[in-house]
């Protein structure tokens, strides 16, 4: 679709081509200019980059390189599968290639991993030459199209080795002031209340730092009413930290902020066990339900549908309000 072997599409303005981003895009509330068209709190899919989700491949574009740089660039992919092609403005300079390069990975990344594994593929395998701004993962891309003037300028590159190594990829990511990733012990088998709170924390964003200490003054409190023991409360609270946007976790070589070392400082709650559990389990519950209802009455997406089917299983009653509200 994006790059056809019959060829590029002939258009005479590039702003007619059509476009495409590398991943599905979320029912979210729209944002900036977008948010303006639309009553508060309308929701739908557009693109930005609150509203893109995971995504297994780039592409990356080549500005007015040369051709020994072009060269160098399809040599150094040789082992990998990818799809090279100009881009409409290619030939407009003499000597100077305009180039879009499709490349693949062997699973999704989210977006903050996604730009991280980015720029290690410019910077190892395209020696840095790649331009920026097809870094961000809503950046739009337009197909394989070209000016009838230019037509016999254009040029198509395909390459049929190996998928890149995602988690090979984020070995090499740049990022000195992240400490190593904390040892998460493979739980026993976990108690009857372990799937109970793994399935709330899914609901809560580790990103935010009020919600990331709530919470794991919600876990210990977990494990002083004896619901949850010390080893599973720990292994919830690293997993779910692990979960908050890689921007989030640049500090974590700070003691205040490291998950690891916030769990062994054991700080004396001074709220009862039982009224921090019960917010946790709220926060769950309020923000599941706020998905369902932004998307009532129409068809719910994916994500909302999952929001449901918890409400339905541990918070019956929320789901019943709103089964009755549709």
């Amino acid at each position: 679709m994006i790059a056809p072997e019959d060829g590029p599409r002939i258009m005479l303005d590039k702003a007619q081509t059509p476009y495409f981003v590398p991943c599905l895009l979320a029912v979210a509330p729209y944002v900036s200019k977008t948010a303006k068209r639309y009553p508060p709190g309308a929701v739908g899919k557009q693109r930005s980059a609150k509203h893109v989700t995971e995504s297994p491949w780039f592409p990356i574009d080549f500005d007015g390189i040369s051709s020994e740089d072009k060269d160098a660039i399809l040599a150094g992919l040789d082992d990998t599968v990818y799809c090279a092609f100009s881009t409409f403005r290619h030939g407009e300079i003499a000597g100077k290639v305009r180039m879009r390069v499709l490349l693949f990975m062997d699973r999704a990344l989210g977006p903050a991993e996604w730009e991280a594994a980015w720029h290690v593929i410019n910077e190892h395998v395209l020696d840095s030459k790649a331009d920026p701004a097809t870094s961000k993962m809503h950046q739009a891309a337009a197909v394989w199209a070209a000016h009838p003037d230019r037509v016999s300028q254009c040029f198509r590159h395909v390459g049929r080795g190996d998928l890149l190594s995602a988690d090979e990829l984020l070995k090499l990511t740049p990022n000195p002031t992240v400490r190593q990733a904390p040892f998460i012990p493979k739980l026993a088998t976990p108690g009857a209340q372990y799937a109970r709170y793994k399935e709330a924390l899914q609901w809560l964003d580790a990103g935010d730092y009020q919600t990331w200490r709530s919470t794991l003054m919600s876990l210990r409190a977990s494990v002083e009413i004896g619901e949850l023991n010390d080893e599973e409360a720990r292994e919830l609270w690293l997993s779910w930290s692990a979960t908050a946007p890689m921007d989030r976790q640049t500090r974590n070589d700070q003691s205040q902020y490291a998950p690891d070392a916030m769990w062994d400082q054991r700080t004396t709650l001074t709220t009862r066990a039982q009224i921090l559990v019960a917010a946790l389990f709220k926060r769950a519950r309020d923000e599941a339900e706020r998905y369902v209802r932004l998307e009532l009455p129409r068809n719910l997406s994916p994500r909302a549908v999952q929001a449901a089917t918890y409400l339905r299983r541990f918070h019956p009653s929320t789901f019943e309000k709103l089964r009755s509200a549709v």
